[in-house]
């Protein structure tokens, strides 16, 4: 009897701790999944928010190669040095003399020299002749960008004349003739007068214009003058 009411007790106690068992583990399944399903969508939500930052990124870089200005037009000067000394800087220029004309350009306090200004092929072959007569330079280039057709107009200009006057201070050339020239810059189209560089534009081409028929070393000294207060505009901009 006393077996079988124990045996009795103790079917009844494996059931409800059977019952109990079955509520923990539901309860344990439903707090394990619970917790998963935080960290999944955690994961989730992270990789989403880094795939984002990255598109982000790269939106910002595209937009940034987007926004770089492509110059209209690019002038090559060979530079000689530069000096605070104004007399160090005719030094140079002097020495450079015999080669070409080189000019000084006052800075602030620092004096430049520069030998002359070129197209990008002309550069590296006056660059390489100043490097055999020992005399040591540097590349600078300004860029001009594109506003209206006056820009254009401008530094085409500009480039003519100082292939002019490159030519005209070659050691072995006397003179370089003008007419070619003017018949050139006054077949230029009409600029409207609200354009970027109206006044620059016109300014030039009526300097072209009253040129002599000849120009030598010496008028070829007047001109870069002239031209170079044109061309250090762009210079002011691109920096």
């Amino acid at each position: 009897m006393k077996y079988t009411r124990y045996n009795i007790k103790q079917k009844k106690n494996k059931k409800n701790n059977f019952v109990l068992y079955l509520i923990i583990t539901l309860f344990a399944a439903l707090a394990l999944g619970s917790v998963l399903s935080m960290i999944i969508n955690k994961g989730s939500a992270d990789k989403q928010s880094i795939d984002t930052k990255q598109e982000q990124k790269n939106d910002e870089k595209t937009g940034e190669n987007e926004n770089k200005a492509t110059p209209d037009h690019t002038f090559y000067l060979i530079q000689c040095g530069v000096f605070k000394v104004k007399e160090n800087a005719e030094g140079v220029r002097k020495k450079a003399e015999s080669f070409g004309n080189p000019f000084i350009v006052q800075e602030g306090e620092l004096y430049r020299v520069y030998f002359g200004v070129y197209t990008q092929e002309q550069w590296q072959q006056v660059s390489n002749m100043l490097k055999e007569k020992e005399i040591n330079t540097s590349k600078l280039t300004i860029d001009a960008f594109y506003e209206d057709l006056s820009t254009g107009e401008l530094c085409e200009l500009i480039e003519a004349n100082f292939k002019i006057i490159n030519k005209a201070s070659e050691p072995n050339v006397k003179a370089v003739k003008t007419a070619e020239l003017k018949n050139w810059a006054n077949s230029l189209q009409p600029l409207d007068s609200k354009m970027k560089y109206y006044k620059d534009v016109t300014e030039l081409k009526e300097y072209i214009k009253g040129l002599p028929d000849e120009i030598d070393k010496t008028k070829a000294s007047e001109m870069i003058t002239t031209t170079y207060s044109k061309l250090k505009q762009f210079k002011n901009k691109s920096i």
